[in-house]
């Protein structure tokens, strides 16, 4: 997250890393500690019913796996198909910034920016603020008529409501109240260093017919910026900021930044599975499914914030939008999920396949040894974030669905299903490493060493 160049989004990222590195080090250190001061008393307060649970062959787990893995092709397609038909909205993602308006009807910000559009006109709640580099002055020969210029060219436009506000600023009057947003999120701003400090500025307020959400809003910043300005040989030195200015570079940055921050967790994943299971079917695999699972859930996010399939039932009005940073917040966060559970079920399977020398026996007596574990771990994930479903603020409600929605498709569909018909198919090309990487790629062993199955003279064991 560190490669997005915006400072909300890297606070985030120290966040979520300083809470991992602290549930590590209690892991570590505290839980050891405890367990050991308790003895055998841990098991004292026992669950009523909570018999030991079988995985052999009576297990219901590792007859599910038989079951998938007798008809690899059928279930592999049906889950594709569930995942693909999740993901579809997913090409229709739009971006803004969340508002007032999304808040449930009654609010008092809701209302008091209702009441305000309904006097004013929509576009009053979010201004379009230009700001322009007049040396001398804003009456100093040829900057008048350049911004009276511009001043008509924005008048003519029919998505402009009012244009006021045209006089000369002191240098620093904007420059000093914005000077501690990052340079992407002052847009208006931006670049106020590199001007002459002795110039002063000329400010133009623009009011849209429009919300400042609404692509008509987005479209007039484009025309200001792309043909009126220039129009008015005012190309290079004005800034157009504003709230809709705002969104729209917000979105660019991110858009622009997601492909990097994309690859840069596929290909960290990738090394780290395959330095862990020393195969390069299986890293492939994991770093694939995951991608399913994260595009169903922003898929299935899209549908009930952006489409406002979930308004009633979770008590919000849809603005026809995601957060700009829910999707990348979502995809790191959830990528990290799905690797847990990807490590923790595959490291099982390779230990039993290790001691097997059976692909078919070591998928079955993994998933049923960690799918109960899974499925709780999931279960208490999902409560968490739907809690986040059932507060007020919208970009709240889409962080908790997305990820109770992600963590459930990830620990059923992708875990229970996928996994165990892709590995069936793909045999004992899971395990296999070629003799160069092996040699090449550090080893970060999760299981003891064990004599591979492929230096076994025998035949391997069936389910």
């Amino acid at each position: 997250m560190f490669l997005v160049d915006i400072q909300a989004v890297r606070s985030m990222a120290i966040g979520a890393m300083l809470a991992v590195a602290l549930v590590v080090l209690a892991a570590a250190t505290l839980l050891p500690a405890v367990l050991a001061m308790l003895g055998a008393r841990v098991d004292r307060l026992r669950l009523p019913r909570s018999g030991r649970v079988r995985h052999g062959r009576d297990g219901f787990w590792h007859r599910w796996a038989t079951a998938v893995m007798r008809r690899p092709w059928a279930f592999l397609l049906a889950s594709l198909a569930v995942l693909a038909v999740l993901s579809a909205p997913l090409a229709v993602t739009r971006l803004g910034q969340t508002r007032a308006g999304s808040m449930p009807r009654g609010e008092e910000p809701r209302v008091a920016v209702e009441r305000l559009a309904a006097a004013f006109g929509a576009g009053v709640v979010g201004p379009i603020e230009i700001v322009v580099d007049t040396p001398g002055g804003a009456t100093a020969p040829g900057n008048l008529d350049r911004l009276r210029r511009l001043t008509e060219l924005l008048r003519s436009d029919p998505a402009v409501a009012q244009v006021s506000s045209l006089g000369s600023l002191p240098p620093n009057a904007l420059a000093g109240g914005m000077a501690g947003l990052d340079p992407t999120l002052r847009p208006a701003a931006a670049g106020l260093a590199n001007w002459d400090r002795g110039a002063d500025l000329a400010r133009i307020s623009v009011i849209s017919r429009d919300r400042p959400e609404s692509r008509a809003a987005e479209e007039l910043v484009s025309r200001i910026r792309d043909r009126y300005l220039a129009a008015a040989e005012l190309a290079g030195r004005a800034r157009v900021g504003g709230t809709t200015a705002l969104d729209i570079d917000m979105t660019t940055e991110l858009t622009r930044r997601l492909p990097l921050v994309v690859a840069a967790v596929l290909t960290l994943s990738f090394l780290l599975l395959a330095c862990a299971f020393r195969s390069l079917l299986l890293p492939l695999k994991a770093v694939g499914m995951n991608l399913l699972s994260v595009g169903a859930a922003l898929g299935g996010l899209v549908a009930v914030f952006q489409w406002g399939w979930g308004e009633r039932l979770l008590g919000f009005t849809s603005e026809q939008h995601l957060g700009q940073l829910t999707p990348l917040f979502l995809f790191c966060v959830l990528f990290g999920l799905s690797m847990d559970y990807e490590v923790f079920l595959l490291s099982r399977m390779r230990e039993e396949y290790l001691r097997s020398g059976s692909n078919e026996l070591g998928v079955a007596r993994g998933l049923a040894a960690t799918a109960r574990t899974i499925t709780a771990a999931a279960l208490v994930m999902v409560t968490v974030f739907g809690a986040f479903a059932a507060g007020r603020l919208v970009l709240f409600k889409e962080v908790g669905f997305g990820l109770a929605m992600a963590v459930l498709i990830d620990a059923t569909i992708v875990r229970i299903v996928l996994v165990p018909a892709a590995m069936k198919l793909m045999g004992h090309w899971n395990w296999w490493l070629p003799g160069v990487l092996d040699r090449w790629l550090p080893r970060l062993e999760l299981e003891p060493a064990q004599p591979s199955p492929a230096g076994r003279d025998r035949q391997p064991t069936s389910v």
